[in-house]
């Protein structure tokens, strides 16, 4: 069973700690990673990273990573961590296959909440799930107050 989620995290202390802590409370082991070495590591753990959370700190919109980490059929729903300055970003984190969009600051609770919902997709009368942005095998969450 997927266990695992990568992290690949900004300056936000704040965020960094909160991430840790959801994965603590979740019972999930946190893999970190920088930008460069994020799909090195995805790689390298695919059969136990569940999700991946992408923090677009500032001036960092990590569109080329979200883009490279959502290509694959088989590769884990991604989560985007988002200042309220940044949620412009938030259309072209859907266009990049981005399964959720978080408004920080955002609770431990909250988090696991989402992460359990993009993980745990729940499948249509026909079996099938998909967000709305139409990947499918995803489920949407999208930034709340």
């Amino acid at each position: 069973m997927k266990r695992a989620v990568l992290f690949i995290g900004s300056d936000d202390t704040e965020s960094n700690v909160a991430v840790q802590d959801t994965a603590t409370a979740g019972g999930r082991e946190l893999v970190q990673a920088t930008e460069p070495e994020a799909c090195r590591s995805l790689a390298e753990r695919r059969d136990d990273i569940e999700a991946v959370i992408i923090d677009l700190g500032p001036g960092q919109p990590a569109v080329n990573l979200l883009r490279t980490m959502t290509q694959s059929e088989t590769a884990p729903p991604v989560i985007v961590l988002a200042e309220t300055e940044q949620l412009g970003a938030v259309p072209m984190a859907r266009q990049c296959g981005a399964a959720a969009c978080v408004r920080k600051p955002f609770t431990v609770e909250k988090l696991t909440l989402i992460i359990e919902q993009v993980c745990s997709p729940e499948p249509d009368e026909q079996g099938w799930t998909s967000d709305v942005w139409g990947h499918p095998h995803r489920r949407l969450i999208t930034p709340t107050a």
